[in-house]
């Protein structure tokens, strides 16, 4: 589920002093699939939760609607059918939302006067869009993608709606076709296959031109995705200038399979202002990076971070001085907090940038769990 902007508004600005935090593991659903340790890790979230609650606020009937629509959740069948590899649900005593991400969690609650985002944060970053073109000849299918999400455009009104639409249109007897899965078949003679040849390039002509009105002022680039000789015939129509030299070969139908086929196509591209952190922080001088907890929410405070790179999310507990060195505890206290995800709170306030890696990335970033690439010298 992408996190919109409105998403990314609630997770940074909002002003309620309570706000919750739930992040657990889940898993792809499929046939086979039982869901029940889904909820199990959800149910125990909830005891977490109410602990933490119990010490805040003193009415048992404002603890229970603060849970209920986490409760909802539960009983919510068609919910638990569209997760991803992890959940994310933020709540304050008046609002709800949740995210379902391709990412797996550590088990974690918190319950301060800042959500807690720093496993979710690369999802909040503008990241980067791409679309995604499927052909066939049956119907053709249209995506808008990113790094986390892929979505369904509506061309319908647009396009044809399939190859026997032109063909219907041309020539009305079909004196040469069979049936077979609703899309008119040719077989015989040269000048039959010709026709057939034809029909399709007059129907990908009518495809393109379609899409060509969402597309007009776009600059992302364009993957197709189907069967090797469909994108040839379509290569050779296409106007669309950021039309991208590989495609992925294949009769891919789920939507989640695409967007994982087309988005490795896209490495460079959509990882493209990582790879510049990355790659800042082997050049730039030591006077221009920082690494200490005790020293960076200082510097986020007074905007001096631009750039804010996490190798390791877990959370790092102190207090929070802001204009002076935090302190550092060994472990969460009652009066304790997350320096790093106040951190990051207060960097992306501050219109600054921040992105974690993951523990595979193919390049990492020295011993430090975070660093920070600054606007000017320290």
């Amino acid at each position: 589920m992408l996190i919109t902007k409105s998403d990314k508004q609630f997770l940074l600005h909002n002003e309620s002093p309570h706000k919750l935090s739930i992040l657990i593991p889940t898993n792809r659903y499929n046939e086979s699939h039982d869901f029940g340790k889904d909820q199990i890790y959800l149910r125990n979230a909830i005891k977490d939760v109410r602990l933490l609650l119990e010490g805040r606020i003193k009415e048992e009937r404002d603890i229970r609607k603060f849970l209920a629509p986490i409760n909802a959740l539960l009983n919510q069948k068609e919910f638990w059918k569209h997760l991803s590899d992890g959940l994310a649900i933020c709540a304050t005593p008046n609002e709800m939302r949740y995210f379902t991400l391709p990412r797996k969690f550590t088990p974690f609650t918190s319950f301060s006067n800042h959500f807690h985002i720093t496993p979710i944060c690369n999802f909040l970053a503008d990241s980067k869009k791409y679309f995604i073109l499927k052909l066939d000849l049956g119907g053709v299918s249209f995506f808008e993608a990113s790094n986390y999400s892929i979505t369904p455009v509506r061309i319908n009104d647009l396009i044809p709606k399939n190859l026997d639409e032109i063909i219907n249109q041309n020539d009305p007897e079909k004196t040469l076709q069979t049936r077979t899965s609703g899309t008119t078949m040719f077989h015989g003679h040269k000048p039959i296959i010709e026709k057939r040849d034809h029909y399709i390039e007059q129907y990908y002509r009518a495809v393109d031109e379609g899409i060509m009105k969402i597309l007009f002022d776009e600059k992302a680039p364009l993957v197709l995705v189907g069967l090797s000789e469909q994108i040839a015939t379509y290569e050779t129509i296409n106007s669309y200038p950021y039309l991208t030299e590989k495609h992925v070969i294949g009769n891919i139908n789920a939507p989640l399979s695409i967007q994982r086929e087309t988005k490795e196509l896209l490495t460079t591209y959509l990882n493209n202002a990582l790879e510049k952190a990355l790659n800042a922080l082997d050049q730039i001088p030591n006077n221009k990076v920082a690494h200490n907890l005790q020293v960076l929410p200082q510097l986020a405070t007074e905007g001096m971070i631009d750039t804010l790179v996490i190798k390791d999310t877990s959370p790092i507990w102190g207090k929070w001085k802001g204009d002076s060195y935090s302190e550092l505890y060994e472990e969460a206290t009652h009066s304790s907090e997350c320096l790093l995800n106040r951190t990051l709170h207060t960097v992306l306030k501050n219109g600054g940038k921040a992105f974690t890696i993951d523990n595979h990335s193919r390049k990492t970033i020295t011993q430090h769990p975070v660093s920070a690439i600054l606007r000017y010298n320290y």
